[in-house]
């Protein structure tokens, strides 16, 4: 690994220096990236090797839910080393500074979404959970009936709009507190049109999405969604009916999320496809606080968790973790835990994404058969998910 001092982009320099280092990494034009980089300035992390620039990143800080509670995470983006520091450890030691710059501001997690699965292992991280896309074909979308009305969102509707977002992403692991960043990316992709409709009822407003027409010329093209929520079945209804009203000029709607999407169950069957377009990654930078701030099942349950960390030796240690009341409450203490596991294990049972028995089937966990029932029991829940790329 190597030594690397990693700072805020302190001028526009920084930023015009790491665009054709981001352009290589990612196939883009130096333009393009520049003008991402310029997106959020105050986001982007410049690593230095003997006072050279040979890399950088884009922090997002953010939440996701996990047990119906919000837990603290950075999201990175855009990390890239220079082409001829490459292989040098560069890269491991500018995330090891992010990660310690992390943890000073009390951020529990970090994700992403990996070019290369093989570097992201060593830095700690872990899949963690899906991003899918499903694909439904509006020629066979049936028309449905609904009471509400649907018009156009409006920037009076925002509030309301990122109300309704939370109240449902808090239901869902793994799914982002959005940031600003987020919300600019739902609202405008690419410099592209986006129309945002309103499903609203007598209480206001039940549902929402946010889409455009894919870039390619002629008809027929696809709806791209870059946000789909409905609060209830009759905004369900609703906004599938409005997208079948596209069947003539669109083949397909599009939108992201989990593979479990109960709003589907009214459609036909065979009218849509749900695969797996990406998995992102997860590492947990502070055990304590990720383990305290998630949310449990309403048991009662006590255990001793062993965990190791290549990387941040802050985390080595042996944690008791006390469930009760849908809350965890953790301690460090001396000797040996019921469970062993390394970070990037505990990384993939923090997030549901693999059981404590898979984990010990790989050799990633070792503990009793007790002790993995009651850590599956405590990490349960649905299939973590994402409906955001960062």
């Amino acid at each position: 690994m190597a030594s690397v001092e990693v700072s805020a982009a302190g001028d526009p320099g920084d930023l015009e220096a790491l665009a054709p280092i981001v352009a290589w990494a990612f196939n883009d034009n130096p333009e393009g990236s520049l003008s991402w980089l310029k997106q959020t300035p105050e986001h982007v992390r410049v690593a230095r090797e003997r006072g050279r620039l040979v890399g950088g990143l884009l922090r997002i800080p953010m939440g996701h839910w996990f047990g119906g509670q919000r837990v603290s995470a950075l999201g990175l983006a855009g990390v890239a080393v220079g082409a001829t520091a490459r292989g040098s450890g560069v890269a491991l030691g500018m995330l090891r500074e992010v990660f310690v710059e992390a943890r000073r501001e009390g951020i529990a997690l970090s994700s992403l979404y990996p070019s290369t699965v093989a570097l992201y292992r060593k830095a700690g991280y872990e899949l963690a959970g899906h991003y899918c896309a499903t694909k439904l074909t509006l020629a066979e979308c049936p028309r449905f009936q609904s009471a509400l009305t649907l018009d156009e969102l409006g920037d009076e509707d925002a509030p309301a709009v990122e109300r309704l977002y939370a109240e449902t992403a808090s239901e869902r692991p793994g799914y982002l507190d959005r940031a600003p960043y987020h919300w600019d990316k739902v609202r405008s992709t690419h410099g592209a049109t986006v129309l945002g409709v309103a499903a609203r009822g007598p209480n206001g407003l039940e549902g929402y999405a946010y889409l455009r027409h894919t870039p390619h010329s002629g008809f027929p093209n696809d709806l791209k969604l870059s946000d789909f929520v409905a609060a209830t079945p009759a905004a369900s209804m609703k906004l599938f009916d409005f997208l079948a009203c596209h069947r003539s000029t669109s083949e397909h709607a599009i939108w992201y999320g989990g593979a479990a999407d109960a709003r589907l169950f009214p459609l036909p069957d065979k009218i849509y496809k749900v695969s797996v377009d990406s998995t992102w990654m997860l590492r947990i930078l502070d055990v304590e606080r990720a383990l305290e701030q998630r949310g449990y099942p309403d048991v009662d349950r006590e255990l001793s968790l062993e965990v190791s960390d290549e990387l941040l030796s802050e985390n080595r240690a042996t944690y008791r973790l006390r469930v009760a009341g849908g809350h965890g409450l953790v301690e460090r203490t001396a000797g040996a835990g019921n469970v062993r596991l390394d970070i990037r294990a505990l990384s993939a049972l923090y997030t549901g994404f693999v059981s404590a028995a898979e984990l010990s089937r790989a050799g990633l966990l070792s503990g009793s058969s007790r002790s993995l029932q009651t850590l599956s029991l405590l990490f349960s829940g649905s299939a973590p998910a994402l409906a955001d790329y960062f």
